[in-house]
Formats: C-alpha cells, sequence, structure tokens
C-alpha cells in the first residue's frame, strides 16, 4: 500500500508539473517583444523593460477605442510596459507575433495624465519614436463578427480581415493542449498506480 501510495503521488506531481507548464505557455507577454531600440543616429540604445505602476490607469480596449475611432469589440491589447531608455528620442520596433499582413497596429503612450496614440501600421511590427518614455501599450485591430452580414443570396458574406485572430486562436491551442495533456497524464498516473498495486 505504501509503494501505491508513493508511486501514485509521484505520477500525479508530475501530471501537475506538465499541466503547469502548458498553461503557461501563450502568455499575453509573448504576443509582443522589441527588435529594436535605436537613437536619431541609428545607434543602440540601452533600455529596460518592467511592469506598469499600479498607479497609472490600465489602457483598455475602450481607452484605444477612443483614441483609434474603432469599436472596443475590435480591439485587443497586447502588451503594456513601462519602458524606459537612456537615450532620447529613441525609435524601437515592436514585433506582433502571431500578426499578419492585415494586422492593424496601434502604439500608444502614457504622456503623464492620459493615454495618448503615437502612431498606426500595418503588419506585423510597428515602429514608434518616442521623445519621453513611461508606460507603452501595444494593441491591435482584431477581425470582426461577419454572422451579421450577408450578400444578395441571403448567404453569409465573407468579412475582409481587419486584424490578426492569431493570439486568441493561440490560447484556445493553448487550451485544448492543456487539456489533452492532463487528461493523458492522468490516465497514465492511474494505469500506473493500478499496475503498481497489482505488484504490490
Amino acid at each position: 500500500m505504501k509503494k501505491f501510495l508513493t508511486t501514485l503521488l509521484s505520477t500525479l506531481a508530475i501530471v501537475s508539473i506538465c499541466a503547469t507548464s502548458v498553461f503557461a505557455t501563450g502568455s499575453t507577454e509573448d504576443l509582443v517583444d522589441i527588435t529594436s531600440g535605436v537613437d536619431s543616429n541609428n545607434n543602440k540604445v540601452t533600455y529596460s523593460v518592467s511592469d506598469v505602476d499600479a498607479a497609472v490607469p490600465a489602457l483598455t480596449a475602450e481607452v484605444a477605442s477612443a483614441a483609434t475611432g474603432v469599436p472596443a469589440s475590435e480591439l485587443k491589447v497586447l502588451w503594456q510596459k513601462d519602458l524606459t531608455s537612456d537615450t532620447l528620442p529613441a525609435t524601437f520596433t515592436f514585433n506582433v507575433n502571431g500578426a499578419d499582413a492585415t494586422t492593424e497596429v496601434y502604439s500608444f503612450h502614457w504622456n503623464g495624465s492620459a493615454w495618448e496614440l503615437m502612431n498606426k501600421a500595418t503588419g506585423t511590427s510597428i515602429t514608434t519614436t518616442y521623445t519621453s518614455l513611461s508606460p507603452v501599450g501595444i494593441v491591435i485591430r482584431v477581425k470582426a463578427a461577419s454572422a451579421a452580414n450577408t450578400n444578395d443570396d441571403n448567404k453569409p458574406a465573407t468579412t475582409p480581415s481587419t486584424g490578426a485572430t492569431s493570439p486568441k486562436t493561440g490560447e484556445s491551442v493553448v487550451l485544448y493542449t492543456s487539456i489533452s495533456v492532463v487528461v493523458i497524464a492522468c490516465s497514465a498516473a492511474f494505469v500506473v498506480a493500478a499496475t503498481s498495486k497489482k505488484n504490490d
């Protein structure tokens, strides 16, 4: 019995570790990364990224909507961090993982009293020049729902892509993969435990 319990607990510990590692994948922080930071002479600058101070109001889809004129339902905040640099002005390029050539990307900056729209780009990255630094944010426009749109034949119409939906798809894949891993691992745990009990 003691051997049975030891085997069962060990297997469950392994299952927990596997599940945790799977759920950790697809973090929103992984959706955006800085690929370059340069000064006005195109020399690399030293910069650091940290969490935004709790006192700064969060950049939300509603806030981004007011600045861009895009419905909040079509906007997704991917990234907001406190970005600092030893040199200003500085130009940073942000890569948006999972985006495609049609993705609308917006760059925001906290000016001390409000989130302001810096610039917009279409594609997998956006480059923004800052004359001052503090919290910055990256927002994308996601594909609008097309269920209500119909053509002359009363068939669902195809809605052109207005942005990348890969982040959401990635989240679904992570969820389904997580469930699969947990189910398979638990099955293995019971098989191992049952075999161990039988051997006892």
